[in-house]
């Protein structure tokens, strides 16, 4: 199942909070349960599958926000999260050594929280291309 077909199924809105509220379920279980070798198995699948199907959705988004120019949004996009993904481990790094894993688990959990409250205004499909 592709994301594009679970927007078309769900909508934009809908899929981009579950997304996130699931990638916020796998780092609260790390958080939490870091010793329990199957919860942090079921964590990494759920974060993997999850990661990949929001940065689809994040490349959607970004066509439509974007729509007169969808390469340079689809463009921007994707630098950000490789942004994010070069410059996030390297503070997690230096901030697990500080509050411990566990704890900043939690706090990457709360922050995707609050980001599922970070939605389109309208449902995609209502948007005009």
């Amino acid at each position: 199942c592709s994301a594009g077909s679970l927007v078309t199924r769900f909508g934009l809105r809908a899929m981009h909070r579950v997304v996130t509220l699931a990638i916020a379920l796998s780092m609260a279980l790390l958080g939490f349960f870091y010793m329990q070798v199957p919860l942090v198995i079921l964590s990494g699948m759920l974060f993997g599958a999850c990661f990949i199907i929001s940065t689809a959705l994040l490349g959607i988004w970004s066509i439509y926000v974007f729509n007169d120019r969808p390469s340079a949004g689809f463009g921007a996009t994707f630098f950000l999260i490789s942004l994010g993904q070069l410059i996030g481990p390297v503070i997690a790094g230096a901030l697990a050594s500080i509050v411990g894993l566990a704890l900043l688990f939690l706090v990457a959990s709360v922050c995707c929280l609050m980001v599922a409250l970070l939605v389109p205004r309208q449902d995609i499909f209502s948007m005009t291309p």
